[in-house]
C-alpha cells in the first residue's frame, strides 16, 4: 500500500498474513483526506523501482476519485512496465477520470472498474481480485487472410488481455473488391498460461442486404472512443487535429462524442418555420461550462460550441423552433 507523502511497507513487498493485514487496516484508519490534489505518477515510479518477488507476478491496484494533469505520462509509465505486472484500476465517484482509469487498465493488462452512485465497492474489488489470481489470455494477435484486391483496416485497439468471463469485439473495415473469391479468413492467436493457441473463422465478403448500419455505428463508436483518449495532451490542452477527426466521424456516423451532441427538433408541424429561434435556459452543475448547440432538420449529431469562460450560473442552451408555444 502506497500513500504520498507517507509510504507503508515501502522497502519491499510483504507476505499477506494476519499481522500484515492488521497493520494495513490500522494505517488506513489513520489516513485523512488532507494531501490536496491527486498524485499518481510519483508513487507508481516508487513501486516500479522495488524488486518483485521471484515467480510472483506483481498485481497493482490503483484507486482514485479524481483526475490528474499528466494522464498520458502516467499511462505511458504503466505501459513501459507492463511486462512485469498487471494494473487494475478503480474510479470512485463521478469525478474520476475515465481516460485515466481505462488507460491504466488497458496498458497494464488489467481490468477497469467504476464505482458510482449506490454501487458497493466490495463486489467490484473482489471481481478484479479474482481476475488477478487467474491466468489471463495474453499476446493476442489478429491476422486477416483476404483475396487479392481486398484490404483491411483495423478499427479496434489491440487487445492487451482477456480474463475469464470477459469478451472483446474486434472491428475492421474492408475496402476494394475481388472476383476471385467471396470468402475471407481471420486467425486469432493468443497465449493462455504459457500455452500458445489459435482460432480461425471463415466469413463471407458479401454483405447481407438487410444488415443495416448497426455494426457500422458500433465500429465508429470504437474509433471515436479511441480518438477521444488520444486528443487530450499533457496540461489539459486538446489536440485540434484529433478533435476535428472526432467531430467529422461523429457527424458522418451519427454517433455522439465528447465534442458533439444530439439535439431533438420538433417536426410535427409541416409549415415553414417563421420568426427567430427561441432559447431555453436549463441550469446545469456549476463545474460544467456553458454549452451552446444549434441544429435543425431532425435528430442528428451537431458540434457543441463551448463558452470560453465559466459563468457564475452556467446554463445549457437549447434552441427550439416551436414559436410562441415556448417562452424563453
Amino acid at each position: 500500500m502506497v500513500r504520498i507523502p507517507m509510504l507503508f511497507t515501502c522497502t519491499k513487498s510483504e507476505e499477506y498474513n494476519q499481522k500484515t493485514m492488521e497493520e494495513a487496516l490500522k494505517k488506513v484508519e489513520e489516513m485523512e483526506a488532507n494531501l490536496g490534489g491527486t498524485e499518481i505518477l510519483k508513487p507508481l515510479k516508487h513501486i516500479y523501482r522495488q524488486p518483485s518477488i521471484p515467480n510472483q507476478p506483481r498485481q497493482l491496484f490503483v484507486f482514485t476519485d479524481g483526475e490528474v494533469g499528466n494522464t498520458k505520462e502516467v499511462i505511458n509509465l504503466v505501459k513501459q512496465n507492463s511486462a512485469s505486472h498487471r494494473c487494475f484500476s478503480f474510479g470512485i465517484g463521478e469525478g474520476a477520470s475515465s481516460a485515466l482509469i481505462n488507460g491504466l487498465a488497458k496498458e497494464g493488462g488489467g481490468h477497469a472498474q467504476f464505482i458510482t452512485g449506490a454501487d458497493r465497492m466490495q463486489p467490484k474489488v473482489m471481481q478484479s481480485l479474482r481476475f488477478a489470481l487467474q491466468p489471463a489470455v495474453v499476446d493476442v494477435s489478429v491476422k486477416w487472410d483476404l483475396p487479392s484486391g481486398v484490404s483491411v483496416t483495423a478499427l479496434s485497439p489491440p487487445i492487451a488481455a482477456l480474463f475469464q468471463g470477459q469478451r472483446s469485439l474486434v472491428y475492421a473495415q474492408f475496402t476494394g473488391q475481388s472476383s476471385e473469391a467471396s470468402e475471407g479468413c481471420v486467425t486469432v492467436a493468443y497465449s493462455l498460461a504459457g500455452h500458445p493457441s489459435q482460432t480461425q473463422l471463415h466469413f463471407s465478403l458479401k454483405p447481407a442486404e438487410d444488415s443495416g448500419l448497426t455494426v457500422h455505428r458500433l465500429a465508429a463508436r470504437t474509433v471515436i472512443r479511441s480518438l477521444e483518449m488520444e486528443v487530450r495532451e499533457p496540461g489539459g490542452q486538446e489536440d485540434a487535429g484529433g478533435q476535428k477527426k472526432v467531430v467529422e466521424l461523429s457527424v458522418q456516423s451519427g454517433v455522439s462524442s465528447v465534442f458533439t451532441a444530439f439535439i431533438a427538433v420538433n417536426k410535427s408541424n409541416s409549415e415553414a418555420i417563421q420568426g427567430p429561434l427561441l432559447r431555453r435556459r436549463i441550469p446545469t452543475p456549476k463545474r460544467h461550462r456553458t454549452q451552446n448547440a444549434c441544429c435543425s432538420g431532425g435528430m442528428r449529431a451537431c458540434k457543441v460550441l463551448r463558452a470560453p469562460y465559466l459563468m457564475r450560473r452556467p446554463v445549457m442552451s437549447f434552441y427550439s423552433a416551436l414559436g410562441s408555444q415556448m417562452s424563453p
